[in-house]
């Protein structure tokens, strides 16, 4: 029989699925900047942990002012350090 530690340490390993994380940057934006981008306008690369946000020059810029404070806020939500950056 396995203890349950070892189950317990198996799924803390688990990483969210997509959706959830662009959910959560979504989010994340629109709390930081003031900037609704719709779930559909951004990518996650799990492999990397890079974030990429489809929408205009001003408001990528807007976003890379604020990034470092953004990607700090998307990890937290997520409790596990999947973004290292957002493109």
């Amino acid at each position: 029989m396995k203890k349950i530690g070892n189950l317990l340490q198996k799924l803390k390993n688990i990483t969210p699925p997509d959706l959830f994380i662009r959910e959560g940057v979504s989010q994340a934006l629109n709390s930081i900047i003031g900037l609704k981008i719709s779930v559909r306008n951004i990518s996650f690369d799990k492999k990397n942990g890079l974030v990429f946000i489809k929408t205009e020059g001003t408001k990528k810029t807007a976003i890379f002012l604020k990034k470092e404070k953004i990607i700090g806020k998307i990890n937290k939500t997520l409790h596990n350090n999947l973004v290292k950056d957002i493109k």
